[in-house]
């Protein structure tokens, strides 16, 4: 009903306010597209209005700042197992994660 960065833009923070996102205005053009839950001219026409509103957001001041955390395989794996081995983690791990894992070419691999 609304437009796919909404939920971003009304929490944009005020003029001396901070606010940090746990995910990604990306999610479009990455997840979205890749999973099929998006259209191509959906996506291709996410790309400009994401590149948009960071435009209109530093205008007025904000400074956005993107950081990528990677972790290797090995290490994923070891977080999910663990996920599932302690109780009050279970529920940030689901078939979903399991899925995705298999999907990803590793450095090395040969994507499915």
């Amino acid at each position: 009903m609304r437009p796919f960065l909404w939920r971003f833009w009304i929490n944009t923070p005020a003029k001396g306010e901070i606010t940090i996102f746990d995910r990604s205005w990306y999610g479009r053009v990455l997840v979205e597209r890749v999973e099929g839950f998006c259209t191509p001219s959906q996506w291709k026409l996410a790309y400009r209005e994401i590149n948009e509103m960071e435009m209109h957001i530093s205008n007025f001041g904000a400074v956005i700042c993107k950081f990528w955390v990677h972790i290797d395989k090995d290490e994923q794996l070891r977080r999910f197992e663990c996920r599932q081995e302690i109780p009050h983690k279970r529920w940030k791990i689901t078939e979903e994660d399991w899925r995705n894992r298999e999907k990803w070419a590793w450095p090395g691999t040969k994507p499915p």
